[in-house]
């Protein structure tokens, strides 16, 4: 067999076509590469700042509202091809002339600063190394998640400090190794080794690497009936018959007055029908966790749930790095989901639309030293959940604890100290 030890494509990204039309232009940082279920950064540039829209066949919208003239924001890549990647700021438009290629499951992409190639090509060793030459300068541009599809990043001292702690944070959050050509390990947590001139740090992923489209993500809610609890309907019981018996009692007053108590009345209900949406959104929300020890490094995964009765426009705050995930395709396509960045490219949040009796899920990653792992007697919902998307590469169960609302499943990798 042809070994494909050694093959390696170097792509200038700095070269990337960007197209332009009356005041808007859109560029590829990372040369068109994508990956399905990761984020990709995507440059936009405007004369005029204000609200920007990127849009895409395969891709989860994203928009930016900008304050500058410049951002490189992430978009999230569901489908491949990817294709019809536009930029929308006011009545302006442009579309992205260059090409895009999806990346195979044997090609890893790697970020590299000061030419060590060699070193890219030994980090995924035999997978094929496609190396992506970033700018010295500024390698990380936007937040760290919008390149969070890179594979490997190589680079030294300096650039790092550059980059910023924050940004290759996130990075390793999202599965990314990373080399330095230092002295010391970089203050991050990480596992990290000695490989010649370079530390090499990363974080062993358990679960979901991105976002998919998995029915047992939402194993949790299928037994699941969202609505409000009998306290809040006996509420809204009672509050019921006492407007219908004031009503009723005013119709026995004569005169001028009892169309003047009615309207109070009315005004009086409306008010409190207001005032008790407000207190009682039509959102039903519910969570739990799945934690992962890996020696001295925990993962841990949030996992919120949210449901409705009737169709309601929905919303999630990024916390951590977030990746939406799908029931079905069907799902993805009938939410419309729309990822808001503020004017740096950092994310804010989701936006989106659940239909009648519509169901969304989004998993929030973060990782931690060990703390103490235990469990108790209860049995949480997430097991289902960790049982088809986390168990197996040595990955075992040690407990389980219910006390929040769908609890929290407790995972080891075998071997971890």
């Amino acid at each position: 067999m042809k070994s494909v030890i050694g093959h390696l494509s170097l792509v200038l990204c700095w070269l990337a076509p960007a197209v332009s039309w009356a005041g808007v232009s859109v560029s590829m940082p990372l040369g068109g590469y994508y990956r399905e279920g990761k984020y990709m950064p995507v440059g936009v540039h405007v004369d005029e700042p204000g609200e920007v829209e990127i849009r895409g066949l395969g891709g989860v919208n994203t928009r930016v509202a900008m304050t500058g003239k410049d951002v490189v924001a992430p978009v999230l890549v569901m489908r491949g091809p990817l294709s019809e990647m536009v930029v929308r700021a006011g009545g302006a438009e442009a579309k992205y002339a260059g090409p895009t290629r999806m990346l195979g499951n044997s090609e890893r992409l790697v970020g590299v600063v000061g030419g060590d190639y060699e070193l890219a090509k030994t980090l995924f060793a035999p997978a094929v190394v496609v190396a992506v030459q970033l700018n010295a300068d500024d390698p990380l541009p936007g937040a760290g998640v919008a390149s969070g599809m890179l594979d490997g990043l190589v680079m030294d001292q300096p650039v790092l400090e550059r980059a910023g702690a924050a940004a290759i944070d996130e990075l390793l959050t999202c599965g990314t190794v990373v080399a330095v050509k230092s002295e010391n390990p970089p203050r991050l947590l990480a596992v990290w080794e000695r490989q010649g001139a370079y530390w090499v740090g990363r974080r062993n992923i358990a679960g979901p690497s991105g976002a998919i489209v998995n029915e047992s993500a939402y194993a949790p809610t299928y037994g699941w009936e969202p609505g409000w609890p009998a306290s809040v309907r006996f509420q809204v019981m009672i509050m019921g018959a006492v407007f219908a018996a004031a009503m009723i009692l005013m119709a026995l007053v004569r005169g001028r007055w009892m169309v003047l108590g009615q309207m109070v009345i009315a005004l009086g209900a409306l008010g409190a029908e207001f005032t008790f949406a407000r207190a009682h959104p039509a959102l039903f929300t519910a969570a739990g966790s799945v934690v992962v020890r890996d020696g001295g490094v925990t993962q841990v995964d949030s996992w919120n749930y949210q449901a409705c009765v009737k169709g309601t426009e929905a919303a999630l705050r990024w916390n951590e790095v977030t990746w939406p995930m799908w029931e079905s395709t069907s799902q993805l396509d009938a939410m419309k989901m729309e990822l808001r960045c503020d004017g740096t490219g950092k994310p804010i949040g989701f936006v989106y639309r659940l239909p009648d009796r519509g169901r969304a899920a989004f998993m929030s990653r973060a990782f931690e030293t060990t703390p103490a792992m235990t469990g108790n007697a209860g049995q949480s919902p997430m097991q289902g959940v960790a049982r088809a998307l986390y168990f197996g590469d040595g990955i075992t169960p040690t407990g389980q604890q219910t006390d929040e609302s769908y609890g929290q499943v407790l995972l080891e990798r075998r071997g971890a100290k």
